[in-house]
């Protein structure tokens, strides 16, 4: 008779943090998650939002990806910026670039333009969300509030992370192996879980470098403390 772990399901994981109510409220939670808007014109909804608590700087272009790497949420314009990077696509091809990049991201899409244009079509594709520009303020504080809220999430980071494991060709008991290790020590603080997950990770004999890359990426990123420090405790 063979031998039989008893694994805890994500799903069972995620009840016990929705029952615990670990999860900040929406007014605080908009103070401790860094925003950038990238427009190359003004940006109606800023002063309404940062009077709401979001903390939110906008940047009229990026020279570089990597000018994005200390926000957590990216809300880029699809006309008029980037075109140092990618004339023709501009916005779309920023936003597609720092997914690639930074995947851990929450990137939002928007503009004032037409919203059926090849352009537009190849940023919604690549971002998380998209809205109008001139949206009401109501509509861009529920969207962050949620895209915030997700961030926060341990649970709803993770879902994320597996699917772009599984897509870096992780298999699949090594993959549960990982996610044992992280559900754990949930609520241990990052870097216990981090260690934990690391550990799990250099075990596997047969792994390609490029999930392990994969996992070594989403433990140095600030979307795993956000999600595993400062929120589950």
């Amino acid at each position: 008779m063979f031998f039989q772990k008893k694994y805890e399901t994500l799903n069972s994981a995620e009840q016990r943090f929705n029952k615990a109510g670990l999860l900040a409220s929406a007014v605080d939670l908009r103070k401790k998650i860094p925003i950038i808007a990238i427009d190359d014109q003004n940006f109606p909804p800023q002063t309404n939002l940062a009077n709401s608590g979001f903390k939110i700087e906008t940047f009229s272009d990026i020279q570089r990806i990597s000018d994005v790497e200390k926000f957590s949420i990216v809300l880029c314009d699809v006309n008029g910026v980037g075109t140092n990077l990618a004339t023709d696509t501009q916005g779309a091809y920023v936003i597609e670039e720092i997914k690639k990049k930074y995947p851990e991201k929450i990137v939002v899409a928007y503009t004032a333009g037409s919203a059926l244009s090849k352009v537009v079509n190849k940023a919604r594709a690549s971002a998380d969300d998209y809205i109008r520009k001139d949206a009401s303020i109501e509509e861009w504080r529920d969207l962050l509030d949620r895209e915030i809220k997700d961030i926060c999430n341990p649970i709803i980071v993770w879902k994320k992370t597996r699917l772009r494991l599984l897509s870096a060709g992780i298999e699949l008991q090594e993959l549960l192996e990982i996610e044992q290790a992280l559900i754990k020590n949930l609520g241990k603080g990052s870097q216990s879980i981090k260690d934990a997950v690391l550990a799990r990770s250099g075990k596997a004999e047969n792994g390609s470098g490029a999930w392990k890359k994969e996992v070594a990426s989403f433990v140095a990123s600030k979307a795993f403390d956000f999600a595993f420090e400062y929120f589950f405790q």
